[in-house]
């Protein structure tokens, strides 16, 4: 033994290859297949058929549906193996594919159902109990040029890269006239071969991501796609995707595997008096299944869809039509709008071309509004009216009789408001939503509505 060659090779080890980007000055992970056992020994010699790029994935899992691809797999493509780098299988619940799907039993640690191995060309949805779990792995080969075959309608399909890519840039092509929707998790896209010259897109999805899925329509079997992220393409591969607004408390809603997407342009927003930082909120029944900020442009408003399970009831089913309600960002106001809206059906692209307000009118009595949600959690809109200018107080009063917040305490001109309150401070329970309006030439009003926060 000699100190000089320490940290060497011994009998039965395995090496690693990387190999170095002279170009990049960085050297890149490779997995070496070989017919042969590559296990080191003294004077062997090896034939190595192939060197593929590796990268590691860590997929950030958040409660509820999500929809993911990988860029590399581990050499065994097994369900069981590739789903065993998530740091909280306890609360793994099960993965769907396309036309496939695998359920996970935490107590046996084992897998049910068609889906036995997980392809790299496919997305899939991953349903998690709760948040933060990471799935990670290191995953071979990683190429940008992978081929995939479409088949007519949506495909439930990966993207190859780690990076971003504008999504008018990686579709550039042969085939990009015939790609005419992307779905991803919660945005989309819509190809805009009508009112644009330039194919531009439509819609808040502008960026594929590495290790998200996509269900991308096409008009005509594509057997040979592939994306366009060649070294070519660097400028569309260094922007990064606008951020989304926060969703404001009380509009947030669960994402499901189901949903759809309603399009509403600047003049159809304009003629509903719709401004800039507005929100248009989706409706199911009584039961919100999207919402989207307007920032000036063309939006896509989410309805999410029932998809069988207990944190999706009261979203749409096929049939259905969703109705849509305004959030002023200004005074808290949720409004009522009017529009002709399609049925709703799963990965719909539907498009409204007419929608108004009603117009204001002076409420003609005081009257305090049926809180929304009610019961809620932790945030609910109280409303109210008053035909004539007030001093106006709403406060929350406990079983006790306790007061323990004041929302509104001021002199309040005629109209009709909404304000929330979150009661995210306090505990689990009934609470009690006092209004009182007083002034000159008339009686003072007083009326009280029962809340129940449940947490």
């Amino acid at each position: 033994e000699w100190s000089t060659t320490a940290g060497y090779l011994e009998e039965g080890d395995m090496p690693t290859f990387k190999i170095y980007d002279a170009s990049e000055g960085t050297y890149e992970v490779v997995t070496p297949t070989s017919s042969d056992n590559l296990e080191f020994g003294i004077y062997d010699i090896f034939y190595i058929d192939k060197l593929e790029i590796t990268k590691p994935y860590d997929i950030e899992m958040h409660q509820y549906m999500n929809l993911i691809s990988f860029y590399g797999l581990p050499e065994d493509h097994s369900v069981s193996v590739v789903m065993s780098g998530i740091n909280d299988a306890d609360n793994l619940d099960f993965i769907i594919g396309e036309s496939e799907s695998g359920i996970y039993d935490s107590d046996a640690d084992s897998w049910a159902g068609l889906l036995t191995d997980i392809k790299l060309t496919s997305g899939y949805w991953v349903r998690m109990e709760a948040d933060d779990g990471v799935l990670s792995g290191d995953g071979f080969p990683y190429n940008l040029n992978r081929t995939y075959n479409l088949h007519a309608g949506v495909n439930l399909v990966s993207f190859p890269a780690q990076e971003y890519f504008e999504i008018s840039a990686a579709l550039q092509g042969e085939h990009e006239n015939n790609i005419k929707f992307i779905i991803g998790e919660g945005q989309s896209a819509i190809l805009d071969d009508v009112t644009s010259t330039n194919n531009d897109w439509l819609g808040t999805l502008t960026h594929f991501e590495g290790n998200h899925g996509y269900w991308m329509y096409t008009d005509v079997a594509i057997d040979d796609f592939s994306y366009n992220l060649d070294g070519s393409n660097s400028t569309s591969r260094q922007s990064t995707p606008p951020q989304m607004a926060e969703t404001p408390l009380g509009l947030d809603f669960i994402q499901s595997s189901q949903q759809a997407f309603y399009y509403v342009n600047e003049s159809v927003m304009e003629e509903a008096n719709v401004e800039n930082g507005d929100w248009l909120v989706s409706f199911c029944g009584s039961t919100i299944a999207g919402s989207r900020q307007y920032l000036g442009k063309t939006i896509d408003i989410p309805v999410m869809g029932y998809d069988g399970h207990l944190s999706t009831a009261g979203y749409c089913e096929v049939g259905d039509t969703p109705e849509l309600k305004l959030f002023k960002s200004f005074t808290n106001e949720l409004i009522d709008l009017y529009s002709e809206i399609p049925s709703w059906a799963p990965n719909g692209m539907l498009f409204i071309d007419n929608m108004r307000a009603p117009a204001p009118t002076t409420p003609t009595e005081f009257s305090i509004l049926s809180a929304y949600p009610n019961p809620f959690n932790p945030t609910t809109n109280i409303g109210f009216e008053i035909p004539q200018e007030s001093m106006v107080q709403i406060s929350i009063f406990n079983l006790r009789g306790q007061e323990i917040k004041t929302l509104v305490n001021e002199l309040t001109s005629a109209g009709t408001y909404s304000i929330n309150w979150n009661a995210s401070n306090v505990a689990s329970g009934v609470y009690f939503v006092h209004f009182t309006a007083s002034g000159n030439g008339f009686t003072s009003v007083s009326q009280t509505q029962k809340l129940m926060l449940m947490k």
